[in-house]
């Protein structure tokens, strides 16, 4: 993506990316829409106006890894808590062990992102 097409995304009210890289150096987006360096203490608008012919760099989006939240108590076995038939009880149950496994597997991608 191009640097003006950043700022007329920014202008427009548009979804803008997080993170962004832009000669090797990493910007992150702050609450007032700039993008600010930690490294080098820069904002990105200021080493862009120094040369307006820069406003055709490119920039690269850094995606950021979405981890959905665990799964807490969202398969049951009916309303009143209690399976009547053999079929639906073991139905739930295996429905029990995937929530689980399906936490177990959230749980370990959060350890491995921060």
């Amino acid at each position: 993506m191009k640097i003006i097409d950043l700022l007329n995304k920014i202008a427009n009210g548009e979804e803008v990316p997080k993170k962004i890289k832009y000669e090797n150096d990493i910007y992150v987006l702050t609450d007032n829409y700039c993008y600010y360096c930690d490294e080098t203490n820069l904002i990105l608008s200021d080493r862009i106006f120094a040369e307006y012919s820069r406003l055709n760099d490119e920039v690269e989006i850094l995606e950021e890894k979405k981890i959905p939240e665990r799964l807490y108590n969202y398969i049951s076995c009916g309303w009143n808590g209690t399976c009547k038939d053999l079929k639906r009880e073991e139905l739930f149950g295996d429905l029990k062990q995937i929530g689980s496994k399906i936490n177990e597997i959230i749980d370990y991608l959060k350890s491995k992102g921060e």
